[in-house]
């Protein structure tokens, strides 16, 4: 059992954003309550909680798009298992119509498409660990010779 996914999964999934939520929202609540000043440097007291909003709105949105999807992935040459630290589920590669990978510069994002809709859904997103995933995918050729669509 190779363990492919980045190991920094956690720290996107629960951590930042857990933090980046509490953080603005103490903001923003302090703006809207225990502040009286007329302005937040040059801006306007009403634009900075209109804009704090706004942020907070979007991040949110954010996370829940593209950070809340991401899973860990353990792959087997006979399987692999999908996890979102709550739930584990066991996909055999028959059920892989196609595995993607997108290079986001810092990291790689892979996104596993299944023929038919799982238990995640039909797209399983993960934080690809560079080295252990290439290490795996030569490791087993034939298991991607099909299914994989890299760069």
């Amino acid at each position: 059992m190779t363990h492919v996914s980045s190991n920094s999964t956690l720290f996107f999934k629960f951590f930042l954003p857990v933090f980046w939520t509490v953080f603005f929202t103490a903001f923003l609540l302090a703006l809207l309550f225990f502040t009286d000043a007329d302005y937040v440097g040059q801006v306007p007291m009403f634009m900075a909680r209109v804009l704090n909003v706004v942020f907070l709105a979007a991040g949110l949105t954010f996370f829940y798009l593209y950070v809340y999807p991401l899973k860990r992935v353990e792959m087997h040459p006979d399987y692999f298992i999908v996890t979102d630290y709550f739930k584990n589920f066991k996909y055999t590669y028959q059920s892989v119509a196609s595995i993607k990978e997108r290079d986001w510069y810092f990291f790689k994002i892979y996104t596993v498409v299944l023929k038919e809709a799982g238990s995640f859904g039909r797209k399983i997103h993960f934080i690809g660990s560079r080295k252990r995933f290439k290490k795996f995918r030569a490791a087993h050729p034939a298991l991607f010779a099909d299914i994989y669509r890299g760069l």
